[in-house]
Formats: C-alpha cells, structure tokens, sequence
C-alpha cells in the first residue's frame, strides 16, 4: 500500500478526481485484495470522511497532513461487535465534558467493541475516524465521526486496547476487535 501510495498524487489529490480515485479501486485489486481493503479504508472512507468534514480546519491541519502522507493509516472504525454496521444503533460514546471542552471515548460493553477494524498491528501509526454516539447534557445527539489517533511509536495509545482476530486466509490484514476505556480526546475530534 505504502508503494502504491507513493507512486500516487496524495489522498487530497486523489480524492479530488473521482476517475483517480475509481481507479485506484481497481487496480490494486487485480494483484493484491489485501491492498485493495487497506487502499479504500484509507483513501476512501477514513481520509474521505475527514476531506469531507475536517480538511478546511486549522486545528486538524497536523492530522489532515499526517493521513495525507500516509505517515499514518486510517483505520474507519463503525462496525460494532453486537450491532454490525448499523450505525443508528451504534453504542460507543463520546460524552462531552464541559469543564474542560474535550470528550470521552468510552465503549460502555462488549456488544460496543468496535470489530474488524485494521487494529491488530501496533507497529503502524495509526489515526481513525470512529463512529461514536455524542452525548452532551444528558441528551444524545445522534452518531458522528470523530478523528482519534489509536497508535504511534510502536504502542497503543492510553485507554485504548485491540486484540487481533485471527488470521485468515487470502486477506493477511490487522482486523482487530477494539475498544475505548474512557479515553479524552479534544473538542476539535469531532469531524462535523
């Protein structure tokens, strides 16, 4: 994927050309499936939520520029162990903390964790886009993305634990079963 990625214009780049973008779908595919899914979640889903929510924001300029040179993965963390991808049902929770502007990450079960999300390889640098519910005032505000960043310098970050599944055959990825142990993230986290 890091080879590709650096024959290529960066994610922005790409993203800005729907006919790039189609084809980095395809071609990578027809040699390596593994580096299709790895390709996609990062171009498309993580970096496309954040181009689309967060690439215009001065506060995410470092993590925007991060993702961009793919000096981090994004991972696109929605699916849920007991919910799928039924992001309505969703139940990883940031909860707004008012006295000091920032979130809490937390997933409040194991039903919560989020599942098959490229988690299992710590060595990887690592910034995700999670699906978590906004919860502010004791009203819940619906799900929205928010950028965390999961792993770097070789460690998971404080508060955040993966297990790696187990392998399988044809797609060698990291899919891991995740979850958030009260973990603070800042006000600019939230991708609106």
């Amino acid at each position: 994927a890091r080879t590709i990625h650096g024959r290529l214009e960066r994610p922005s780049a790409v993203l800005a050309d729907p006919e790039r973008l189609f084809a980095l779908a395809e071609w990578p595919s027809l040699a390596d499936v593994a580096v299709f899914s790895i390709l996609m979640v990062h171009y498309n889903l993580c970096f496309g939520t954040v181009f689309d929510h967060g690439s215009d924001r001065p506060d995410l300029a470092d993590l925007v520029e991060e993702l961009d040179r793919l000096a981090s993965f994004g991972p696109y963390m929605a699916t849920e162990l007991g919910f799928g991808n039924n992001v309505a049902a969703l139940q990883t929770e940031a909860v707004h903390e008012p006295e000091t502007d920032s979130f809490i990450l937390n997933t409040p079960g194991a039903p919560a964790q989020k599942y098959m999300s490229y988690s299992g390889f710590r060595q990887i640098p690592k910034i995700a886009v999670v699906m978590a519910r906004l919860k502010s005032g004791g009203a819940d505000h619906g799900v929205f993305p928010f950028l965390v960043r999961i792993s770097q310098d070789g460690e998971l970050c404080p508060g955040i634990q993966a297990v790696p599944c187990p392998e399988k055959p044809v797609q060698g990825l990291d899919n891991g079963l995740t979850f958030f142990d009260h973990v603070r993230i800042p006000k600019s986290a939230l991708l609106h």
